[in-house]
């Protein structure tokens, strides 16, 4: 449902937005197109630049930390256990749909990282021996 409401919001704002160009000049269609292609290559540039200087450490290797956790013959549930965190949220981090590095990550998650770190996880793309 929630998703229809927004659906319908975008579709009736686009129709506003549409019902307005087509009534500008072609001077000033032409103007307002520029500028949303200046702000859309600015918006891109920004994203791209945050994207290649965000840490490493910002992102968990999902295949990493579930080799780790198969090494040590736990499964999903009995790691959820240990690090009180539910199993889901295991399945997720493993699987990248989660990402325990995250600023609302909740205390479930910093205790699976800790626990990945104790069994030889590390941020800079190796295992500890």
């Amino acid at each position: 449902m929630e998703d229809n409401q927004q659906k319908r919001l975008y579709d009736s704002y686009i129709g506003t937005l549409t019902a307005k160009f087509e009534v500008l000049s072609r001077e000033r269609r032409d103007f307002v197109i520029r500028e949303l292609e200046s702000l859309v290559a600015k918006t891109l540039t920004r994203s791209d630049e945050n994207l290649r200087s965000a840490p490493p450490s910002n992102k968990l290797d999902c295949e990493k930390a579930r080799k780790i956790r198969v090494k040590e013959r736990l499964s999903q549930t009995d790691l959820s256990k240990i690090c009180d965190v539910a199993q889901p949220s295991i399945s997720g981090y493993e699987t990248g749909r989660y990402n325990p590095y995250s600023d609302d990550a909740q205390s479930g998650a910093k205790k699976y990282l800790a626990w990945l770190d104790q069994h030889g996880y590390s941020d800079n793309g190796s295992q500890r021996a």
